[in-house]
C-alpha cells in the first residue's frame, strides 16, 4: 500500500493519468461527433418549405406519396452533400466559390436599415441631376410600307404614285396602301430610341426630323421602303418634381442600398490582406 502511495506520487503516473482522461474524453467527444454528423433530422419547417416548393412547380399540394418521395429526395442529397464535403470536394471548386461568395453578397444586401428619405431629401436628389430625369421627344405616327425590291429593279414610281395620292383631298387610308408589313403602321407616343429599336436607329433619327402633318419622301429602314407621316410631336424635357417624385424615391433608395453594401463589403475587406507575387498589395 506505501507502494501504491507513492507510485501515485510519481509525476510520470500524473501525466499518464492525465494523458488516459484527455484520451477516453477525445474518444467519446470523436464518437459522438461522427454520430452528430451522420444523424440528419429533417424539422417540421423543412418538411413545410419543401412541400410549399413542391406545390409551387406542380400546381397543387403534394399527397402523401409525394412527401415520401421529396423526404427521399432530400436525404439523398443530405448523404451526398455531406459525403463531399467529407472528401473536400469544395475545396477549389470555381462554380461552389462564386455561389458562396454570391450568397454572401446577398446577405451583405439584406440590411433592411436603409434611411427614411423626407420630402426634402428628394427634392434635393432631384435637383442635384435633373437630367436623369429628362423625359425624350415622344411622336405619334403613320407609314405605308414597301418592300425594298430585288437588286436592278425599282418602285420609284410606285411609291412616287401613293404619295401623291396621300397628299390629295381623297387620299386613301394609309393602312389600305403600300405592302404587308411584320409591324403596326401606327405607332402612338414613342420615343427615338424606341423607335430605334424596331426601324433601326438611321430611320428613327430621320423621322424624328421629319415636320408634323406632312408625308415624308420614302425613307428606308432595315425592314422596308416608307412613307411616313407625324400626327403629334410632344416635346421633351425636364419634368416637375411632383410628376417623378416615386422615380426619385426608388432611385435614392438604390442608391442608399448600393452606398449600403460597399460600405459593409469594404468592412470585410480590411479584415485581409492580399499579396500578390509575395508583395502586400
Amino acid at each position: 500500500m506505501p507502494k501504491a502511495r507513492a507510485l501515485l506520487k510519481e509525476p510520470l503516473v500524473h501525466f499518464l493519468l492525465i494523458g488516459a482522461v484527455i484520451f477516453a474524453a477525445h474518444t467519446l467527444w470523436q464518437s459522438r461527433q461522427s454520430t452528430a454528423e451522420r444523424t440528419i433530422i429533417i424539422s417540421q419547417d423543412a418538411l413545410q418549405r419543401l412541400s410549399t416548393i413542391w406545390a409551387g412547380e406542380a400546381g397543387r399540394e403534394p399527397t402523401p406519396d409525394d412527401v415520401r418521395g421529396l423526404l427521399a429526395e432530400y436525404v439523398r442529397e443530405e448523404v451526398l452533400y455531406r459525403e463531399a464535403l467529407r472528401l473536400g470536394l469544395d475545396e477549389d471548386d470555381t462554380i461552389i466559390r462564386r455561389r458562396l461568395a454570391q450568397k454572401m453578397g446577398f446577405l451583405l444586401s439584406n440590411d433592411t436599415s436603409t434611411q427614411t428619405l423626407t420630402d426634402a431629401d428628394l427634392r434635393t436628389a432631384f435637383d442635384a441631376n435633373p437630367e436623369q430625369y429628362r423625359a425624350p421627344v415622344r411622336i405619334s405616327f403613320v407609314h405605308v410600307p414597301f418592300n425594298i425590291p430585288s437588286a436592278g429593279t425599282s418602285r420609284d414610281a410606285e411609291i412616287a404614285n401613293i404619295a401623291a395620292r396621300l397628299n390629295t383631298p381623297d387620299a386613301p387610308s394609309p393602312d389600305q396602301v403600300g405592302d404587308p408589313f411584320m409591324l403596326a403602321r401606327r405607332h402612338v407616343d414613342i420615343d427615338e430610341t424606341s423607335l430605334g429599336r424596331l426601324f433601326g436607329r438611321d430611320f428613327a433619327r430621320d423621322v424624328f426630323e421629319l415636320p408634323v402633318g406632312e408625308w415624308s419622301q420614302p425613307l428606308r429602314s432595315r425592314l422596308a421602303d416608307h412613307l411616313v407621316k407625324i400626327d403629334t410631336r410632344t416635346p421633351g424635357g425636364i419634368p416637375a418634381f411632383e410628376t417623378v417624385a416615386d422615380k426619385v424615391r426608388a432611385n435614392e433608395t438604390e442608391r442608399q442600398k448600393r452606398v449600403r453594401d460597399a460600405a459593409a463589403l469594404e468592412t470585410l475587406m480590411e479584415r485581409y490582406q492580399v499579396i500578390i507575387d509575395g508583395a502586400p498589395s
